[in-house]
């Protein structure tokens, strides 16, 4: 499930909240932040022409009290209706068990951002909805990430993203 509802969270329920402050959000790499967009305080998060990978979050199915359906949501600032890819996607995924060795994906959704937002040049909350296998093991790890492929002409910006469970 996916919409343009509001974008504020339920206080109890909230796992994860990140309003891309530098020093108070777990981004920590400088170039991801941006201040010529903002929803919320001085920055948020810019992708796209150039940075296509910027992780939101990133942990443990454990850490996140082991809920199975989780409520993504963001405000996001798209500049052009021409643009058509920026994706918001879930993975969770087991460890591998031989050292080195690839992860077994248990599940990937992915979410188009363009499909939700259909207003341009302001800022619009969103939400995203996704339920995670019953046979997820609290080691198991979840990401939340956002992608702007190679070769999309305008930057995504991102802000007041949290995550909350629904279960």
């Amino acid at each position: 499930m996916t919409g343009c509802d509001s974008a504020t969270p339920n206080p109890d329920k909230v796992l994860v909240q990140d309003s891309f402050e530098p020093g108070n959000s777990a981004i920590a790499d400088p170039q991801y932040f941006s201040t010529e967009q903002a929803y919320s305080w001085k920055h948020s998060i810019k992708l796209g022409q150039g940075l296509e990978f910027g992780t939101f979050y990133n942990g443990t199915w454990g850490s996140l009290g082991q809920h199975r359906l989780l409520r993504l949501r963001l405000w996001g600032w798209l500049k052009n209706p021409q643009q058509r890819l920026a994706y918001l996607t879930v993975v969770a995924q087991r460890p591998s068990d031989t050292p080195g060795g690839p992860a077994v994906v248990k599940i990937r959704h992915q979410f188009n951002i363009y499909e939700v937002i259909r207003r341009y040049q302001q800022w619009v909350p969103a939400s995203f909805t996704v339920e995670l296998p019953a046979d997820l093991q609290p080691t198991d790890e979840v990401a939340v990430y956002m992608w702007v492929p190679a070769g999309q002409p305008d930057a995504v910006y991102i802000d007041d993203f949290s995550l909350e469970y629904l279960d």
